[in-house]
C-alpha cells in the first residue's frame, strides 16, 4: 500500500502510512504487555488508517468504543488480530460493501469489545477448536493464542466468544474483567 502511494505520487499519504506503521511496530515490540484500552485504541486507529488506504472504500470501518472504557486494562495485541481476521477471512473476498465494526461496552463486572463483520461465516470447526483446543488441534492459532493469554491472565471466565450467522457475518467478543490500568485516567 505504501509503495503504491509513492508510485501514485502521494508522498504525504505515504509518509502518514509509514508513521502509522512505525507506531504499530514500536508498540508491538516495546512497552508493557498490559495497556489501557485508550492506548490500545490509539494503536487500533493507526492500524485502521493503513487498512483504509489498502481497501480504499471496499470496506467500511466503524469504531464505537466509549472513552469511559479507556482507563481499563487490556493485554496488547488482542483487538487488532480480531480485526485482521475479519478482514482476511471475513470481508476480503467481497467485491464491495464489506463492514468491520469495533464496539465496546461495559457491564457491571466486565468489559466487552466486539469485532463484527458482514463477511464469510467462521466455520464451525474453528468455533469448536476455540472451545476445545486440546481436542481439535492447532487450527486458528491466532484466536487460540488470544484465548489462552486472556484466560492465563484473568481466568477461565474471560476470553473470546464467537457468534456466526449462516447467511454471513461474524461477531467475536473479547470479554475482560473490569480493571483499571495503573496510572490511566479519563
Amino acid at each position: 500500500s505504501i509503495s503504491s502511494l509513492i508510485d501514485l505520487e502521494r508522498p504525504r499519504d505515504a509518509q502518514k502510512a509509514l508513521s502509522a506503521l512505525a507506531n504499530i511496530m514500536r508498540m508491538s515490540i516495546k512497552g508493557p504487555d498490559i495497556l489501557s484500552i485508550g492506548e490500545d485504541m490509539a494503536y487500533i486507529n493507526e492500524y485502521l488508517f493503513i487498512q483504509k488506504m489498502r481497501f480504499q472504500g471496499k470496506v467500511v470501518f466503524w469504531v464505537d468504543v466509549p472513552q469511559t472504557l479507556f482507563p481499563y486494562s487490556i493485554p496488547k495485541l488482542c483487538i487488532q488480530p480480531l480485526i485482521e481476521n475479519s478482514l482476511i477471512h471475513g470481508v476480503n473476498n467481497m467485491l464491495d460493501g464489506g463492514l468491520v465494526a469495533v464496539r465496546g461496552e461495559e457491564t457491571e463486572d466486565c468489559i466487552r469489545i466486539c469485532v463484527r463483520d458482514n463477511g464469510t461465516p467462521i466455520p464451525d470447526s474453528v468455533c469448536e477448536n476455540l472451545r476445545h483446543p486440546d481436542v481439535f488441534g492447532s487450527q486458528s492459532l491466532g484466536l487460540i493464542s488470544i484465548q489462552r493469554r486472556i484466560q492465563m491472565i484473568y481466568g477461565d471466565s474471560y476470553g473470546l466468544e464467537i457468534q456466526t450467522s449462516k447467511t454471513g457475518g461474524n461477531q467475536v467478543t473479547l470479554v475482560l474483567p473490569k480493571r483499571r490500568k495503573e496510572g490511566a485516567g479519563l
